[in-house]
């Protein structure tokens, strides 16, 4: 009677247990000390191209993922021998279903039996594609700021270096300016005062016979002439001095 209580309570027992791990979206598996597969629910077999669990059973990494498989399984070995847990470790596989590259969070812990030796281990991998493919597309989008960034950065240096050019250029054009108006300003007054003198000079000469008063005249003709000729000199020396701002 009590090994018939003992056999249904077992027997429940096992029918919850795979009534829960089918239920779970996550791959949830049972290995025993060589890395073989002795339990499984229906994503790991799906995950490996395969439609129910029994298909998987007996088998091990290495048979369903023969490219990318072998560190797995030495992973696997060295945590079942050194009887050490992996948490939420992340891992990169090949969906065979889709053709896919994925990502699981894979949780990796030894079982014991009664006298503590290690005789299996337990997996559960929790797949992290969505998220770790939103994570990547971030870490582009933010690549791609800070590049942004640095080509703006770049171009606002070069917009303040050729303001500043424009400024000084401005600078030099008004500087120039005002240097032309002064030599405008003395061509108008400077000029004109022995230039008038000297006409008027020559409208008295003109009128007059005597030789005394003729010569007096052209002397003072040879002043206003000399007076003319250095601001002529004077302004041609200021326009030469004068800097045109290149563009």
């Amino acid at each position: 009677m009590d090994d018939k209580l003992n056999e249904d309570a077992s027997f429940a027992q096992k029918n919850l247990f795979d009534l829960i791990i089918e239920n779970l979206p996550d791959q949830i598996y049972l290995k025993d000390a060589e890395s073989r597969f002795i339990l499984c629910n229906t994503p790991v077999a799906h995950n490996a191209g395969f439609k129910s669990p029994q298909e998987v059973i007996g088998k091990t990494d290495l048979d369903l993922y023969p490219h990318e498989a072998e560190q797995f399984f030495n992973d696997e070995q060295s945590l079942m021998k050194l009887d050490r847990s992996l948490i939420n470790h992340e891992e990169q596989f090949l969906d065979k279903e889709t053709n896919e590259l994925r990502w699981n969070l894979s949780t990796k812990v030894p079982i014991k039996n009664n006298k503590g030796k290690v005789v299996g281990l337990l997996g559960i991998n929790r797949d992290i594609t969505q998220m770790k493919k939103a994570l990547l597309e971030r870490e582009e989008i933010m690549a791609n700021l800070v590049q942004h960034n640095k080509e703006l950065e770049q171009l606002t240096a070069m917009l303040s270096e050729q303001s500043q050019k424009l400024d000084k250029h401005a600078k030099d054009l008004e500087n120039l300016n005002k240097t032309l108006l002064q030599v405008a300003w003395s061509n108008s007054h400077e000029l004109r005062k022995p230039l008038c003198s000297i006409l008027g000079l020559i409208t008295l000469l003109k009128q007059t016979n005597n030789e005394r008063e003729r010569k007096k005249l052209i002397k003072l003709m040879e002043t206003c002439s000399i007076e003319l000729d250095g601001v002529i000199k004077q302004n041609d020396k200021i326009v030469t001095s004068l800097e045109i701002p290149e563009d």
